[in-house]
Formats: structure tokens, C-alpha cells, sequence
């Protein structure tokens, strides 16, 4: 029976003790949630809203509203979570108690039995009636240390029941404070109804400004289209300057092996002294040497654990592809890459190592300026940046600074970023950690 006890009041103090790193997971989760609404607020007040800026306000909107969800969601598996480590510390008080009582009654009934012995025959007498010194030493080592054991076992009971009660009242304490913030939450949630109102005020507005919206898109449309020309002729210009430097030592190596055959005792230049062996993997694709081969595959090998193209408070606005906003079936934006809101003057760093081939600005647009860097085959695209730190040649490092983001009086500070693979337009949401 005493062993069934004991085993039950292990299980229950495993649940206790498993259930505390849950409790501070979910407390951790929801705390990070909560700074990001505050990141996303930030980002709202700061670039009040305009036709140009609108679908990327409502992009903030909803996911402002999304996190909001998320913390209410977390709080009430945090209550879940105090509830039932509450209820554990209470069934064990509850064992502990019943222990308790049990070895009280045994000793009780011991001193119950001392003492009846203790008339019959005091305790000098049942000492000293042994057969020899040895045996009387033996009854009061017994006396002495039997009386302390029953004080141990009942201290100890007392002990774990007493630290058991102030875990109960830890635990009452934080569902407590959990309960408080659960209210807190209810303003939250005000909060949440008036976010959604102001969404859908702000889609019934787009709804009544659709022409100009169509005006503003088109526009946005026409920029996009002449700043992918740009990167197009920037990766074809380079693709092509990687063939000339291909021909030139293969040229060179078709020379040194006509001269070797002429003379061969005279000093021959090997391809490796004239020019660096450079091969072409794919069809009209960029000629690498083994070097930025090697600087490929590490590139490919640290797909999704690439850093984001910024640090502090940063929000992507719009995705890869083509998508639709809530609430605005027809309007439909395409997107090379991604589109990253910030504050004003944060800078776009390197997402990996690798060389800066290009620096070039649109047409049409001589505020900002755009860069790419190469990483082997993989080219990384950074576009509206001012206060440029690189330039074309520069070998930078991962999260290396390139420039400022350009912060546009309307638009705010946006950087738009791509990943491609040579021509192909990747999705960075699938490269970046």
C-alpha cells in the first residue's frame, strides 16, 4: 500500500514539474506576440494612410488582427495549463495529507505503548535488566534513535506538506495573475472589434476609390516591370561578361597546349596563370569558377535559414507571386519578391556572402538605387536603398549593411527584395529563416 502511495505522488510531482516549462513556453510565445502587434502599431502610425499605401496598410491590418487572435488564443492555454498544475498540487496535498494522518496514528500509537511500558517498567529498569553492558547499551542506542525516526517521519510529512501548500498558493497565485491578464484581454478584444471595423472601413474605401486604386497599381505596375528590365540587363550584362572571361581562358589554354607542342622546353602560362577555368552549368547561364561554385552550393545548403534583409522593427507587406488583399477580390498584385515595411532609416544588410555585381538605378527614378550580389548562381536582388555603403566589386559578408532604405512620403520605408536562381524568380519566404 505504502508503495502504491509513494508511487502515485511521483506521478503527480513529474506532472507538476513537466507542466512549469509549458506554462513559461506559452508566457514566452504570447509576450512575443504581443511586442509584435506593438511593432506592427508602430509601423501604422508611422505611415498614415494614402491611395499608394493603402493595400499595405490593410496587409498590417490583417496581420495585426491574426497576432491579436494569437495572444487571446495563448492566454487561454495558459489558464488551461495553471488549472491543471492547480489541480495536481491539490491531489497531492491531498496524498500527503492521508500519509500524514497515517504515520501520526502509528505514532501515537507507539508513544501510547511507550508509555504503558513506562509504568509497567520505567525506562532505567529496561535498560538495565539486560543480561550485560553490551545489551544495555544496545536499548538506549534503540530508545534514542527510535524516538528520533518517528520525529523525522513526522517532521518530514509536515515538511513536504508545508512546501506543497506554498506550491498550491504559487500556482493560485499565477492563475490569479493569469485571470487578471485574461481580463486585460477583454480590452484586447475591444481593441480587435474596433482593428476589424477600421479593415473593413478601409476596403469599403478602396471599393469607392477603385479607379484610383487601378491608377495607383498601374503605376506601381509600370515601375516594377522597368526595374525587373534593369535586373534583367544587369544578370545578362554579367552573364555575358562571364563568357568573354570563359572564352578568354579557354582561348588561353588552347595557346598554351599550341605552344607547349611547338617547344616543349620552352616556359608555358598553364590556364590557371592566364585566366581562372570558368564552366558554365546551365544553358546561358553565369560562368563560375570552383571558388563561387563552392560559394553556390553553400547558398543553396542554407535555404531557409537565411536571415531576413533587415533587422529591428520590420513587417513584409506584400508576398511573392500573385495574391489578392482581404476583402478586395478584384484587385490583384504581382509581386517579383517580397516587399518588406520598416522605420525610417533602418538598412538592408546581406542575407549571405558574396560579391556585388551590380548597382544600378530605374529610369525614371533617381532617388533610390538597387543592388545585387551574387552568391555563385544565386543572386540575392535589394532594391530602393539611398546612402549606398558598397559598390559594384565589393565582396561583403552575411548581414553586412549595403545601404538605407529610401523613405518615401507616401509609401514609407519599403525595401523590396528577390532571390533568383540565374533568370528564375525564387520566393525569398522559402529562403529565409
Amino acid at each position: 500500500m505504502k508503495r502504491v502511495v509513494v508511487y502515485i505522488m511521483l506521478l503527480m510531482a513529474v506532472a507538476i514539474v513537466a507542466q512549469t516549462p509549458r506554462i513559461k513556453s506559452l508566457e514566452e510565445q504570447r509576450k512575443s506576440a504581443q511586442a509584435e502587434i506593438e511593432e506592427t502599431k508602430q509601423l501604422l502610425d508611422e505611415n498614415k494612410r494614402t491611395t499608394s499605401n493603402a493595400l499595405n496598410r490593410l496587409s498590417l491590418l490583417t496581420r495585426q488582427i491574426v497576432t491579436r487572435r494569437e495572444v487571446i488564443r495563448l492566454l487561454n492555454d495558459e489558464i488551461n495549463e495553471a488549472d491543471k498544475a492547480i489541480y495536481s498540487a491539490e491531489s497531492n496535498i491531498k496524498v500527503l495529507e492521508r500519509e500524514l494522518k497515517s504515520k501520526k496514528d502509528i505514532y501515537a500509537e507507539s508513544v501510547r505503548k511507550m508509555y504503558i511500558s513506562q509504568n509497567e517498567q520505567n525506562k532505567l529498569l529496561f535498560i538495565f535488566s539486560a543480561d550485560n553492558f553490551a545489551q544495555s547499551y544496545r536499548r538506549v542506542l534503540y530508545l534514542r534513535e527510535f524516538s528520533k525516526w518517528e520525529r523525522r517521519q513526522a517532521e518530514d510529512v509536515v515538511k513536504k506538506q508545508n512546501q506543497l501548500n506554498v506550491e498550491k498558493e504559487k500556482l493560485i497565485h499565477s492563475k490569479a495573475e493569469k485571470l487578471d491578464l485574461l481580463q486585460g484581454k477583454k480590452l484586447e478584444e475591444e481593441k480587435l472589434v474596433g482593428e476589424e471595423t477600421v479593415q473593413k472601413t478601409e476596403v469599403q474605401t478602396l471599393r469607392k476609390e477603385q479607379k484610383q486604386l487601378n491608377a495607383e497599381l498601374g503605376r506601381k505596375k509600370k515601375q516594377a516591370q522597368a526595374l525587373d528590365r534593369a535586373i534583367e540587363k544587369a544578370i545578362a550584362d554579367e552573364i555575358a561578361r562571364s563568357e568573354r572571361e570563359a572564352k578568354a581562358a579557354a582561348g588561353a589554354k588552347a595557346l598554351a597546349e599550341k605552344n607547349k607542342a611547338k617547344d616543349s622546353k620552352a616556359p608555358v602560362k598553364t590556364p590557371e596563370q592566364t585566366a581562372e577555368t570558368r564552366i558554365t552549368e546551365t544553358k546561358g547561364g553565369f560562368s563560375m569558377t570552383k571558388e563561387e561554385r563552392v560559394l553556390s552550393d553553400n547558398f543553396f545548403s542554407n535555404k531557409g535559414k537565411l536571415p531576413y534583409p533587415l533587422k529591428g522593427n520590420y513587417k513584409v507587406v506584400s508576398g511573392f507571386g500573385q495574391h489578392q488583399d482581404p476583402g478586395l477580390k478584384h484587385v490583384t498584385r504581382n509581386n517579383n519578391g517580397i516587399d518588406i515595411q520598416t522605420t525610417s532609416g533602418n538598412k538592408a544588410c546581406s542575407v549571405f556572402k558574396g560579391e556585388v555585381s551590380a548597382v544600378f538605378a530605374v529610369p525614371g527614378n533617381d532617388k533610390s538605387n538597387n543592388i545585387i550580389v551574387r552568391h555563385g548562381n544565386y543572386l540575392t536582388v535589394y532594391c530602393n536603398l539611398t546612402d549606398l555603403i558598397v559598390k559594384r566589386g565589393d565582396m561583403v559578408s552575411t548581414g553586412q549593411a549595403l545601404g538605407t532604405i529610401y523613405t518615401n512620403p507616401e509609401d514609407g520605408a519599403i525595401l523590396h527584395f528577390e532571390i533568383r536562381e540565374e533568370k528564375q524568380k525564387l520566393n525569398p519566404l522559402n529562403w529565409l529563416n
